[in-house]
């Protein structure tokens, strides 16, 4: 017997709403594309190091710098793994508005592009937090499964 528990690894388009009629479209993408997008992360985050930190790490084991250092380089390695998975993936969003002067009737939706979302990151932080979790479920139980390697359906 074969449990598949997760459609959202066919490559198929996702929505995922945030609430406050909030909702950001994604295309299709597999378990290797986000842990290839991971591994970009992580990898990137290291490289944005200063020279200090650099050193310090090549000297030490990641948990002999202390929790502050690695919560910071987690915390960097999650910003760029959401900004690459949005960049890459993400075909657009609805309920995200813009308006000018103090009148909120005047608002207009805000067109998705990159530098919209460098604004909409400044600004909605705690609901980016809520799209990597709903970005990232789907993986994570692929790798609770144990099955993150299995022949792919389409095959």
């Amino acid at each position: 017997m074969v449990v598949k528990i997760s459609r959202a690894l066919l490559g198929q388009e996702r929505t995922i709403s945030l609430g406050y009629e909030i909702q950001f479209q994604f295309k299709g993408f597999t378990f290797a594309d986000y842990k290839e997008a991971e591994a970009w992360a992580h990898r990137s985050a290291r490289d944005g190091l200063t020279k200090e930190q650099t050193a310090a790490l090549a000297g030490a084991e990641l948990e002999e710098l202390g929790d502050e250092f690695k919560d910071r380089l987690a915390g960097l390695a999650q910003e760029m793994l959401l900004d690459r998975l949005v960049s890459q993936f993400c075909t657009g969003w609805v309920g995200i508005e813009v308006y000018e002067g103090d009148d909120p009737e005047k608002s207009k939706p805000l067109p998705f592009n990159i530098e919209n979302w460098t604004m909409v990151k400044a600004a909605m932080p705690m609901l980016l937090d809520r799209l990597f979790v709903q970005l990232q479920s789907p993986m994570a139980m692929v790798t609770l499964e144990g099955n993150g390697s299995a022949p792919s359906p389409n095959l």
